[in-house]
């Protein structure tokens, strides 16, 4: 058995390159030594049954005969692994630099880029391999934080062009950026403390919008990472911030969807993008009253679930768990619902069949008992739902809901 394992306390670029690896070694095992902490804690529910990690404690340890060891060389950060230094072949991929005491490698690469995701990329070029937009996502995600979005004095000419590969293969870079959270100065922090303070969310339909005010006399930092913070804290749409500054009053507008902010804040004389926007104004009360009272003439309609939703859907019948599992990575399927024929072509469904559970199961020395003992709750809705009602159950139901009357 093989494993592909980095360190506890997993960043996105460790996550990403244990998926890259995984990749490159097939049939590797994902083992994921303690859980998923900060960020990567609260994407969990969308990674559960789209990533087959394996808690090291789960693993017997005598049966692995080599480590694929990404973004560390310390034996002390690999749990129960350790033991099979120098027992086992360890390949090493890594972008800190070798010191004394790291696991001894028979292969890998090791060098001084930015994140360790860009040594692995170009073997996945080499090789041809393609990346799912999740895959590619996660990995975009550990360049991006390594580097601080390429801003880093460790950044590389190899780390930009490992992060337009992913692009091209279909990287949800908006994505990467409520993922990962910028870090912000000593000045930013105190205006940012200032905004959360004040802030109150605004709704419009299905719109939130993040409303919050500071007060500033001295130096007013960089912008952009404190309305990107605001909206990731308030899970909002988007935001507004009203900064009064020694002479003068800005208003600066983040949109993530639906609002074009550069039209909306025109009317105030101000002007941007459609995501980002700025306005300067001396009657601060009676402008913001008038982009509140105005927006939603702004808002474009808000999409449902029949507009967005993947058709037709592919299900599974009664079956057993290796028949189960068997389907499930012959279509490369993260899950499938499992459903009960009904008279007149209905179907009732019994709930969802995830890779990850199975195999669980399949490891328990299950194979042959009925799936549905181990099925995962399926959540339903309307196909005319509103998008916005739908992220609460996306999060409950593991990123997935099926569409149904």
């Amino acid at each position: 058995m093989r494993v592909v394992v980095a360190h506890e306390n997993l960043d996105f670029d460790a996550l990403g390159s244990m998926v890259l690896a995984g990749r490159l070694f097939p049939g590797s095992v994902l083992a994921l030594i303690g859980g998923l902490e900060g960020p990567l804690k609260e994407i969990a529910p969308l990674l559960e049954d789209r990533l087959d990690l394996v808690p090291a404690a789960e693993i017997p340890v005598e049966r692995v005969t080599e480590v694929v060891l990404v973004d560390n060389a310390r034996p002390e950060r690999i749990g129960p692994f350790k033991a099979l230094v120098g027992r086992v072949p360890f390949l090493v991929f890594d972008h800190h630099p070798r010191a004394p005491g790291d696991v001894p490698a028979v292969g890998g690469r090791v060098a001084q880029v930015g994140a360790t995701v860009s040594l692995l990329i170009p073997l996945i070029r080499e090789r041809g391999l393609t990346l799912t937009p999740l895959e590619a996502t996660l990995a975009y995600a550990g360049i991006w934080e390594d580097t601080g979005g390429f801003s880093f004095p460790s950044t590389t000419p190899q780390d930009l062009e490992a992060a337009y590969f992913l692009a091209q293969q279909g990287a949800e870079i908006p994505r990467v950026r409520e993922w990962v959270r910028p870090q912000l100065g000593e000045e930013a922090r105190e205006v940012l403390k200032s905004l959360i303070r004040t802030a109150k969310v605004v709704e419009r339909q299905g719109f939130r919008l993040l409303l919050a005010r500071a007060q500033e006399e001295g130096y007013v930092p960089a912008l952009a990472p404190l309305a990107h913070a605001l909206l990731d804290l308030h899970e909002a749409h988007g935001v507004l911030l009203v900064l009064r500054l020694a002479r003068e009053v800005l208003l600066i507008a983040r949109s993530r969807e639906r609002l074009d902010v550069g039209r909306w804040l025109s009317q105030v004389g101000g002007g941007g993008h459609p995501r980002a926007a700025f306005a300067r104004v001396r009657g601060v009360r009676n402008a913001v009253r008038r982009l509140l009272e105005s927006l939603p003439q702004y808002l474009e309609p808000e999409s449902t679930l029949a507009e967005v939703m993947s058709a037709p859907v592919e299900t599974l019948r009664p079956t057993t768990v290796r028949e189960a599992l068997r389907i499930l990575e012959e279509r490369g399927y993260g899950a499938m619902p499992v459903v009960e024929p009904l008279e007149g072509g209905r179907v009732r469904v019994l709930g969802l069949a995830r890779r990850r559970d199975l195999r669980k199961a399949e490891r328990l020395g299950l194979a042959e008992y009925p799936v549905e003992g181990f099925l995962a709750r399926a959540l339903v809705l309307p196909p005319e739902t509103p998008l916005s009602e739908v992220e609460p159950h996306l999060k409950a139901g593991g990123g997935r809901v099926l569409v149904g009357g």
